[in-house]
Parts: structure tokens; sequence; C-alpha cells
């Protein structure tokens, strides 16, 4: 695939492929989170999740030892279409990371997977942007994949930190918009029938937007 990929994951079947290291059953799943804290999707009706993550880990993970490798691996991509500054970016939900998710690459089919970054604990439980920056190392190469590498440990045995991912786009960088709500001022009174809406216009891209126009 040619740049930019820009993927909302509301094809099915999707581009995107579940692995897992020694075979374990699958975490990934291809719809919408459906932990309380997870549910739904950035955009559309589709996201990749893990919600099935604690009762898995619980019927087949022992006490004491990392387990369930998983990934979620892209189709192979031509980087070398494009020689501007390259970005992986995504939107996530998640009710807790604690340095299990991690974004690789691997290239010309490879054994070996290097990391790009190791993402943090999210600061809120909504969805939030993710930008990372491609290294240059492999910005020209042709045949490049990635991964999402998910990574469940018996220190959250009380409650698996579940993931979902949405919108993810491989390419240049550029400007984000997006209209996100306003969490401090969403409620109304029922008595009022003329009300202000309240809006964040976000940029979550990398570049900077230009002036713009938002109609309703």
């Amino acid at each position: 695939y040619s740049l930019p990929l820009i993927d909302d994951f509301e094809t099915t079947p999707s581009l995107w492929k579940p692995h897992t290291r020694d075979g374990e059953m699958l975490v990934w799943r291809h719809g919408q989170g459906t932990n309380h804290r997870n549910a739904g999707s950035h955009s559309g009706s589709l996201s990749w999740h893990t919600s099935p993550s604690k009762d898995i880990y619980n019927a087949a993970c022992a006490y004491g030892n990392n387990c369930h490798e998983q990934y979620l691996v892209s189709p192979y991509l031509d980087l070398s279409t494009d020689t501007a500054p390259l970005i992986f970016s995504f939107w996530i939900k998640s009710n807790g990371l604690s340095g299990i998710l991690s974004i690789q690459y691997n290239t010309s089919c490879n054994i070996g997977w290097s990391t790009i970054s190791n993402l943090p604990q999210p600061t809120i439980n909504d969805w939030e942007p993710v930008n990372l920056r491609i290294p240059t190392i492999i910005s020209s190469n042709p045949n490049v994949r990635f991964r999402i590498k998910y990574l469940t440990t018996s220190s959250n045995t009380s409650g698996i930190p579940d993931v979902n991912i949405d919108d993810v786009y491989i390419g240049p960088i550029r400007p984000d918009i997006s209209l996100e709500r306003d969490k401090l001022n969403r409620s109304t009174v029922a008595s009022v029938s003329i009300d202000t809406l309240k809006y964040n216009l976000s940029n979550s891209g990398l570049a900077t937007m230009p002036a713009s126009t938002t109609q309703f």
C-alpha cells in the first residue's frame, strides 16, 4: 500500500490482522469495545479493542509471569512514495496502560521488530490522540509493516487494562482537525429553551492548521 494510509477500521475484513506470540487465544477484536470504560469507537461503529483481555488472562495466565503478548499488524506499506517527514498517528482509549502497549516496525519480512515508542499512561479515561514520528532510517523503505504490541502482566490481575484503537493515519505530517465535546460544559437545564453549544475544535496533528470555518 502507498501512503498515506488512512484507516478508520470501518472496512470488513480489516487490513490489520491480529496475531499472538505463542498461539494463545486472541485478545484483539474488530468491533466495538465492550468494557464499560472503553465502549464504542472514536468514529463510525468499528475499532480494534482488547475487551476480552481480563477473561482470557484469568483463564490461561499463571501468577508471576508476563504473558499474552498480542499484536495488531498493519499491511505492508511503501514509505518511499513521500519525501516529507512521516508520522504514525491514531486515537486511543484505555483504562490504564502502565507500559503494556508498544508501537513497532519491521522491514522486508525480517524476523526482528524494532520499537518506535512505548506508550505512557493515559491522562484521561477518554479518547486521546497519539502522534509518533516514523524513524528516518525507514522513511524511504518500500516494504514496511507496523504493529501495536499489547502485553498483559501478572501485576494487573485485579483489572487487566483494556485498549481501544481507532482512526489510524500513516503518512506525511498534517493537521488533524476534529470537534471534541467540552467535557466541563456538557449539561443543560431542561427548562431553558435556548442554550449555547460549547465545543472544542481540536488539532491533534503535528502541523499547524490554517484559518478554518466551522459549520453546523
